[in-house]
């Protein structure tokens, strides 16, 4: 089962040594929260998602369209409402722009997931990158995302999703035996489990190449060796000495051979 362990993150709110050529500050409200707006430069966001870059032009063009602004000259901020986010993610997110590390710094994969999810749906691929590598690691010392969270992401994700391929992959590969046997209790989303089935199917087919290789290799070897032995038993095996002629030489031929080599 995932681990849950509280972990203090860097406000999202942006250095001031940071230049100012990254842009004006982007307001985004999440949820209700309105009042605690997670601020990111404009430069950054841009570079990081598609989606969030078309609803800034929105907002620009909102700016430019305000009464406010026509009549008084007064200057709005740039916002960006997420209404159906969760405050906390995108304040990881905001984060990660700035230290990578921190943002990611997290044992639970629930709330990993759930970053990826968010990255996802703003088309940050880069960030999902991020956050799969971070997964991956996790997985490594055994740290799996159980069934529920499994559920959750096939639910709020389409088929193809990177995320439900390593999710696949990591219970192949990680999963304890129990929690392949327990294929009816009700939690586990049929799609996963469907795509389980066929992952360990393939695996179980590629050891058994394997393994049919190896006993095919053994066999070839226990014959050669028999082989040998027969030969050594009955002797065809043994190669015969190579016939030595001896050829004698009169010191008068070495003389004469000489003197036509060497003439004086």
């Amino acid at each position: 089962m995932t681990k849950n362990n509280t972990v203090t993150v860097p406000s999202a709110k942006l250095s001031p040594t940071i230049p100012r050529h990254n842009g004006e500050i982007v307001y985004l409200l999440v949820g209700n929260n309105v009042l605690n707006a997670v601020t990111l430069y404009e430069k950054l966001l841009k570079s990081d998602s598609p989606v969030l870059r078309e609803a800034l032009k929105l907002a620009h063009e909102e700016r430019r369209n305000a009464l406010a602004v026509r009549l008084l000259g007064s200057k709005l901020n740039l916002t960006i409402s997420l209404p159906n986010d969760d405050h906390h993610i995108v304040q990881r997110w905001a984060t990660w722009h700035n230290d990578h590390r921190a943002a990611l710094d997290e044992e639970d994969q629930n709330l990993l997931s759930r970053m990826f999810l968010f990255g996802e749906s703003i088309g940050g691929v880069d960030f999902c990158q991020a956050i799969l590598k971070r997964m991956a690691a996790r997985a490594k010392s055994g740290c799996i995302s159980d069934a529920e969270t499994v559920f959750m992401v096939y639910e709020r994700t389409a088929a193809g999703s990177l995320i439900r391929q390593f999710l696949v992959d990591a219970w192949v590969a990680r999963a304890p035996s129990s929690w392949l046997e327990n294929t009816g209790d009700g939690v586990r989303h049929q799609e996963f489990n469907q795509q389980l089935i066929l992952a360990l199917a393939r695996r179980c087919r590629g050891l058994s190449r394997w393994r049919d290789w190896l006993l095919g290799l053994s066999s070839l070897l226990i014959c050669f060796l028999f082989v040998q032995l027969c030969l050594h038993w009955t002797g065809l095996g043994r190669i015969p000495p190579w016939p030595v002629r001896t050829i004698s030489v009169q010191p008068e031929e070495v003389a004469s051979l000489w003197s036509r080599i060497f003439p004086r």
